[in-house]
C-alpha cells in the first residue's frame, strides 16, 4: 500500500507540477501504459495500447487510449469509473512506463533493438549502435562470393515471408476474423508451395493457441460450477446448524432456569451446555469453509475474465516482435539488394527510416537531424542512392 501511495503522489506532483500550457506526450499504439489508483490496488495495471488504439482496463473494459496525452486518459477513466457508479472519488494516475523500441541495421558497429526517448535523432541512434562501421562494410563487400550474397538474399527472403505471414494471422486473430489475407511475394525469390506452407503453419499455430484458450475457459467454468454448487450445499448446511444452535441455546436456557429452581440436576445442564459448544463448533467450521469456498469461486470467475485479456495482450506482444523482425529481415534485405547491384561507394553515410503508416510501412529518406519514432527501422548505409532503394 505505501509503493502504491508513493507512485500515486510522484504522479500527482507532476500533474501539478506541469507548467500551464505545457504540451504532453501523445499516446500511440504499442505504448505501455502504467495506471495507479490510490488506495484501490485492484484497479493498478499494465497496459499494452493495441492495434485498435485501445487498452483494456477493469471494469470499464476497452479504452480508446491512442492519440490522447496521459492527462486526457486519466480524466477518461476517471470519468468512467464516477458516472458508472464504480469509483465515488477516485485518485488516477497515468504515465507512458515505456514505447515501443526502435531498430537500427546496416553499416554500425553494433546493430540492434534500442529503447525509445523522447526527441532522439538517427544522430543519436547511430551513436546508441556504437557509431558508423564504413571500412568494416566496404571490406565485407570487396571479399564476399556473389553466389554468396546470392544465399543470404534468398535466406531473407524466406525470414521476410515467414513473418509477414506471422503477421497477418496475428492482425486477423486480433480483429477477430476468420479469413485471413496473406500477402504475395512476387518479387522475391521464394516459390509459392512455401509461402503457402508457412501460411499454413501460422493458422495451426493460432488454431493451436485459440484451443488451448477455449480449454482453460472450459475448465474454470467447470471449476466454477462446481464450486457454486459446494456454496449452495454449504449455506443449506450453515442454515440448518444455525436453526440448530438457536434451537439448543434455548434448550440451555430452559435447563438453567429449571436447575436454578432445582427441579433438575446440575449435570443435565452441562450436557446441554456442552451439546450446544458442539453445535457452534459445527457452524464455525462451515462458516469458515464457504468463506473459503467463495474466495476461490471469485479467484475462477477472475482467471476466467482474464483469458481472452491475456491471449490478447499475448497477441499483441507477438505482433509487436514480429513486424520488428519483419522490419529488419526487410532492411537486410535491402543491404544484401545493394551489395548485388552496387556499381561503386560514397564515403558518406545514407540513411534511409522504415515507419508504420496507417497499418502500412513507409520509407522516409533521413538526415542524422531526423527524429525517430517509436518501432522506427533506421538503415545506414554507405554506398550510392540507387543501391539503397528498395523496390
Amino acid at each position: 500500500m505505501r509503493g502504491t501511495f508513493f507512485l500515486w503522489l510522484v504522479l500527482a506532483v507532476g500533474f501539478i507540477a506541469r507548467p500551464v500550457g505545457a504540451a504532453e506526450t501523445t499516446i500511440r499504439v504499442g505504448d505501455t501504459i502504467a495506471i495507479s489508483a490510490f488506495g484501490l490496488a485492484e484497479l493498478d495495471k499494465k497496459a499494452v495500447v493495441e492495434k485498435s488504439g485501445e487498452i483494456s482496463y477493469p471494469l470499464l473494459g476497452s479504452i480508446k487510449a491512442a492519440g490522447l496525452s496521459p492527462s486526457e486518459l486519466r480524466h477518461k477513466i476517471i470519468e468512467g469509473l464516477v458516472q458508472g457508479g464504480l469509483a465515488k472519488d477516485p485518485r488516477i494516475g497515468v504515465e507512458i512506463a515505456s514505447r515501443e523500441p526502435f531498430y537500427v541495421t546496416g553499416d554500425v558497429i553494433k546493430p540492434g533493438v534500442q529503447a525509445y526517448a523522447p526527441n532522439i535523432t538517427v544522430r543519436s541512434a547511430v551513436a546508441l549502435a556504437g557509431g558508423l562501421d564504413p571500412g568494416g562494410a566496404r571490406g565485407a563487400r570487396a571479399t564476399v562470393n556473389p553466389a554468396e550474397i546470392e544465399g543470404q538474399y534468398e535466406t531473407l527472403a524466406l525470414e521476410f515471408v515467414k513473418q509477414r505471414a506471422h503477421i497477418r494471422a496475428l492482425e486477423s486473430a486480433l480483429a477477430g476474423k476468420r479469413n485471413i489475407e496473406f500477402d504475395r511475394f512476387p518479387y522475391l525469390p521464394v516459390q509459392k508451395d512455401v509461402v503457402d506452407k508457412f501460411n499454413g503453419l501460422v493458422v495451426d499455430e493460432l488454431k493451436m493457441r485459440a484451443d488451448d484458450a477455449e480449454a482453460e475457459k472450459t475448465f474454470l467454468q467447470n471449476q466454477i460450477a462446481n464450486t457454486q454448487a459446494q456454496i449452495a450445499a454449504l449455506t443449506d448446511l450453515k442454515n440448518t446448524q444455525t436453526e440448530s444452535v438457536r434451537q439448543q441455546t434455548d434448550q440451555v436456557s430452559k435447563f438453567k432456569a429449571l436447575a436454578e429452581k432445582g427441579t433438575v440436576v446440575e449435570e443435565r445442564l452441562v450436557n446441554e451446555r456442552r451439546a450446544l459448544g458442539m453445535a457452534q463448533d459445527k457452524l464455525f467450521q462451515t462458516l469458515a469453509t464457504l468463506a473459503s469456498s467463495r474466495r476461490l469461486l471469485e479467484d475462477f470467475q477472475h482467471k476466467r475474465q482474464e483469458v481472452d485479456a491475456t491471449r490478447r495482450i499475448a497477441l499483441v506482444k507477438d505482433l509487436q516482435d514480429a513486424n520488428i523482425a519483419a522490419a529488419a529481415a526487410e532492411a537486410r534485405l535491402s543491404a544484401v539488394r545493394m551489395q548485388l547491384n552496387v556499381k561503386g561507394g560514397t564515403n558518406q553515410p545514407r540513411f534511409v527510416i522504415y515507419r508504420e503508416n496507417n497499418g502500412s510501412r513507409i520509407r522516409v529518406d533521413a538526415d542524422e537531424e531526423t527524429e525517430i519514432q517509436p518501432g522506427d527501422v533506421i538503415e545506414v548505409r554507405f554506398g550510392t542512392a540507387t543501391a539503397m532503394a528498395t523496390e
